[in-house]
């Protein structure tokens, strides 16, 4: 049981690389109080662990149903973050940063943080290879 969970959760904790989404949250929660922060984190772990959940035991099926390979899925990943970035650069602001007039603060929980960063098409892609090498 615990080298099952090991072979997941090593190669996991590697792809999601929580250093990184450390970095994201901190950007994009700077204007937060810090009762919003902890509940921007508990949040956007909940959504991962969810998208990760249903990838691990549909996963497969899904990807075989809609006949996408696993490599596709990376492809598709990255395009949509180049897009998602090249987005983000033409508008000429910061990324959680609210328009000048609006003062309103978006919850940034599931997008960018739980999906792409902590449960992105690494993330998936790992959890779908991983479980199916042990069922």
């Amino acid at each position: 049981m615990i080298e099952y969970f090991l072979a997941i959760f090593i190669p996991l904790f590697i792809i999601v690389n929580p250093s990184s989404t450390l970095a994201l949250f901190s950007a994009v929660t700077s204007s937060h109080t810090k009762k919003d922060r902890k509940r921007t984190a508990k949040s956007a772990a909940l959504y991962a662990a969810i998208l990760l959940i249903i990838f691990a035991f549909a996963g497969s099926g899904i990807l075989s149903y809609l006949q996408i390979q696993i490599y596709s899925l990376r492809i598709a990943g990255g395009i949509l973050l180049a897009f998602v970035g090249l987005d983000m650069t033409r508008r000429g602001q910061q990324f959680g940063e609210s328009p000048p007039g609006k003062e309103h603060k978006a919850d940034f929980a599931l997008v960018p943080l739980a999906m792409p960063s902590l449960a992105g098409p690494g993330a998936i892609t790992v959890t779908i290879v991983k479980l199916d090498t042990f069922v």
